[in-house]
């Protein structure tokens, strides 16, 4: 709160000032300043982060980058609020997935098309859903070789198919054949991030309470999939649109940003 934990001594007061864990106020936490001198502070944003507030004793003073306390005369506080710096032309707040998109840029599990575009509604393929799983799990050396023909040496997807087929976390649609370059399908994402979530030893139980038959489509449900669906669903992390699943459609990036929002939010 603002104001709190304020301390004046003889002939000096304290100035506290507060920032986000990845953004800078300097000088940081609570500074002693000798009454009637000035106090200098400088705003820096993290990666990813703008300015978005100042406030100086709880009142706003814009989003500046620097702020001097002249005179001093009595204790102070100075706090940055931040935000997420977006470069998308194709994201704006308006949109439902805004914030899904915003948590995976700024926690690096995907990035734009381009430096200003997202392309929200374009498919993921199934190298790169991988590839994202590869990264929360922070990119770890792999061994072994590859088990797919069709995955490429030196395929950016590479060795996150590799760690995936390892960790029982994908299959391919053949022993020789993975498909890195199709887009995923809306069950397959489900399936696998069914099969993350046993890796991560997740307690994926809700699925088998999780009754889906109420939706139009859950006869379009392949039947490999329906554990990982039932789970998905009973988790909130699948919610479907106007009754349906769409179960054989590809998944959308957004989609793939908003499940996976949910999915971090809830381990």
């Amino acid at each position: 709160a603002a104001g709190a934990g304020l301390v004046r001594a003889e002939g000096r007061c304290a100035i506290t000032a507060a920032a986000g864990a990845n953004d800078t106020v300097f000088p940081a936490g609570k500074t002693s300043v000798r009454e009637g001198k000035n106090a200098a502070y400088a705003i820096t944003p993290g990666d990813g982060y703008k300015i978005a507030d100042v406030l100086v004793d709880g009142v706003s003073v814009g989003a500046v980058s620097e702020y001097t306390f002249e005179n001093v005369q009595k204790a102070h506080t100075i706090e940055a609020v931040f935000a997420w710096n977006n470069p998308f032309e194709d994201a704006a707040e308006t949109h439902w997935f805004y914030g899904d998109v915003e948590y995976a840029c700024l926690n690096k599990l995907f990035e734009g098309t381009s430096p200003t575009t997202f392309a929200p509604r374009a498919a993921m393929t199934r190298g790169m859903l991988v590839t994202v799983l590869y990264r929360m799990e922070g990119s770890p050396a792999v061994t072994g070789a590859n088990p797919f023909d069709d995955v490429e040496s030196g395929k950016y997807y590479e060795n996150a198919v590799i760690w995936a087929a390892k960790n029982g976390i994908v299959g391919g649609y053949s022993a020789a054949a993975f498909g890195p370059e199709d887009n995923i399908t809306r069950e397959q994402l489900a399936t696998i991030l069914y099969n993350y979530a046993k890796y991560k030893g997740c307690d994926v139980s809700v699925g088998e309470d999780t009754n889906i038959l109420s939706y139009n489509d859950v006869a379009q449900i392949s039947e490999y999939a329906l554990p990982a669906m039932q789970w998905a669903c009973g988790a909130g992390l699948i919610q479907g649109s106007d009754g349906n699943l769409m179960p054989k459609d590809s998944a959308q990036r957004c989609q793939v940003a908003a499940i996976l929002h949910r999915f971090c939010v809830n381990e």
